[in-house]
């Protein structure tokens, strides 16, 4: 017997979802339905689920390297380091200037 986990018990509101296709290459799909087989889990819980801890890796990283960058900038005597980065940090960090 499958269990499906719905929206409801991942605590994500049915009007917070959007329905969308993907083309999965076939060894991609055949690992998503084997974990979600053991997990007795929906396919579609289960990628959401991984694209969310990649989401999360990836804003981690970018991050990191905003941190990194700001480390560098802020060394005194640093040659490149903009006379302006602390009123257009957004434009270094960003490429574009907060309004």
């Amino acid at each position: 017997m499958t269990q499906t986990i719905t929206q409801t018990q991942l605590n994500i509101p049915a009007h917070a979802m959007q329905r969308t296709q993907v083309y999965l290459p076939y060894n991609i799909l055949e690992q998503v339905k084997e974990i979600a087989y053991n997990e007795e889990a929906s396919m579609a819980s289960i990628i959401r689920k991984i694209i969310g801890q990649g989401l999360s890796k990836k804003k981690l990283r970018q991050k990191k390297d905003i941190c990194n960058l700001l480390k560098e900038l802020s060394v005194k005597g640093n040659k490149n380091t903009p006379t302006d980065l602390s009123a257009n940090h957004d434009k270094y960090l960003y490429g574009y200037e907060h309004n």
